[in-house]
């Protein structure tokens, strides 16, 4: 059974991410090496991938998402680029084409249009250069590029309107932080 293949996975997706964990936390302390802790959770997010078998949902040739969050003004609530860099490179060792990607708000804002977004993202050291891949807005200039997408037999709605680049895209990965959100109490991978 699928769903029990994918729950056996789960110890090992823990157990990637807790040492990273324990050695970031046991850096937090010397504010010298910043890099060094980066690197540790970006040897770890791979660890994690590898350990879920993403190779088997990166598709060869094809576009590959990876959905993070470039973080607001003057905030540091976002994943680093180093951790995500890692992930572009293991995407292209599976043979995907990745792309790293966020969405526009719909609140006004520095996120709330692709050319400020991508200028928001390159303050937080999201490039091309830095990433390894290029940085793409999802839903394009305005938040107004999707596609319509029918929920079947959905209880509260018949369709659903979806970033088009991710959409278009042949798989995705989501690399975003989990936070407290004033809104829905929580934020991550659902709220991204």
């Amino acid at each position: 059974d699928k769903a029990v293949e994918e729950t056996d996975r789960l110890p090992a997706v823990c157990a990637a991410l807790v040492a990273p964990l324990r050695a970031t936390y046991a850096l937090q302390d010397d504010r010298r090496f910043p890099a060094k802790a980066s690197a540790v959770w970006a040897d770890g997010a791979v660890a994690a991938v590898m350990a879920a078998a993403f190779k088997g949902v990166v598709v060869a040739d094809k576009p590959c998402a990876i959905k993070t969050h470039f973080g607001e003004r003057d905030n540091t609530g976002y994943v680093s680029p180093a951790v995500v860099r890692r992930v572009t490179e293991y995407v292209k060792s599976a043979g995907g084409r990745p792309f790293v990607t966020d969405t526009n708000t719909l609140y006004r804002g520095r996120r709330s249009d692709a050319v400020s977004h991508l200028a928001q993202a390159r303050d937080h050291g999201f490039s091309d250069e830095a990433l390894g891949a290029p940085v793409i807005i999802a839903d394009g200039l305005m938040g107004t590029d999707q596609v319509a997408v029918p929920i079947v037999g959905g209880k509260h709605f018949e369709q659903i309107r979806v970033a088009a680049a991710l959409h278009h895209a042949a798989s995705s990965i989501v690399v975003t932080h989990v936070k407290g959100h004033c809104q829905v109490g929580l934020g991550g991978a659902i709220k991204n």
